[in-house]
């Protein structure tokens, strides 16, 4: 026996049903990490001013890291999902339904109401997140672009926490595991925003979870989560004295 011997590792065996909490695990992991890295990178960051520095290449810098972000949170892994377990895209919620029970549009509608209530009553630490594009002249075209760029985002972003991560998991662990699993990575990605948006997560996350598990669909959670960034994106923009807004259809300042 040599001293570079390699000892042979008794593995477990791999059970098809662990395919089905390692993937979206990993998927959610790798896929929030990849978007990030591309958000906080000097060198993209570089590449963006140097291409335009002006308000044009700030709005298209946000809207081009949020298509990023879409590709490595939501197309990714929804074409690892189908590729590798027999769940399909409407099993993972992509579907579009509006039917509920009452008791879940009542949440639906307190939740966003009190998200709403609460960015303007922390309008002072929301204005250090928000609008994400930077631009000192805002116009129509600016609005478009920041809309549509928080559409797309957002479509992959339900998708991987109320998607291809609870109904998985909750198949193997159960609802309540899964959306405790889903909340806490949800709360973590919040973590730079301060501690007040990390703890406001933890009663979101468990009821946009119970409501797309209720109905099944992303729609609801998606929607609230979309009028939320859209009112946040023109509130701040209003109210901020560096921004102008300008109206009209250019990207730049006359």
């Amino acid at each position: 026996m040599t001293p570079m011997m390699i000892l042979p590792l008794a593995w477990p065996a791999w059970a098809p049903a662990d395919t089905h909490v390692v993937l979206p695990l990993a998927c959610c992991l790798l896929g929030y990490l990849g978007f990030w890295w591309a958000y906080y990178s000097e060198a993209l960051a570089h590449w963006f001013a140097k291409v335009d520095g002006g308000d044009r290449g700030e709005a298209l810098k946000v809207a081009s890291l949020k298509m990023w972000g879409a590709v490595c949170m939501g197309v990714l892994p929804a074409a690892l999902m189908v590729r590798f377990t027999e769940w399909s895209l409407p099993d993972l919620g992509c579907f579009w339904t509006l039917e509920a029970p009452s008791d879940v549009w009542l949440w639906w509608v307190v939740l966003v109401g009190f998200t709403l209530f609460l960015s303007m009553a922390t309008a002072k630490q929301g204005a250090k997140n928000y609008p994400q594009i930077r631009a000192k002249h805002w116009s129509w075209a600016t609005m478009v672009i920041s809309a549509g760029g928080w559409l797309v985002y957002l479509l992959a972003y339900e998708f991987m926490f109320r998607g291809y991560l609870l109904f998985p998991l909750a198949a193997e662990w159960g609802f309540w595991p899964a959306a405790a699993a889903s909340t806490l990575l949800y709360s973590l990605t919040h973590f730079h925003k301060g501690k007040g948006e990390v703890l406001w997560c933890l009663p979101v996350g468990i009821l946009t979870c119970y409501m797309t598990y209720e109905t099944g669909s992303l729609a609801l959670t998606f929607l609230g989560h979309l009028v939320v960034s859209w009112y946040n994106t023109a509130y701040h923009v209003r109210r901020n004295k560096d921004m102008v807004w300008a109206g009209g259809w250019a990207l730049e300042a006359p």
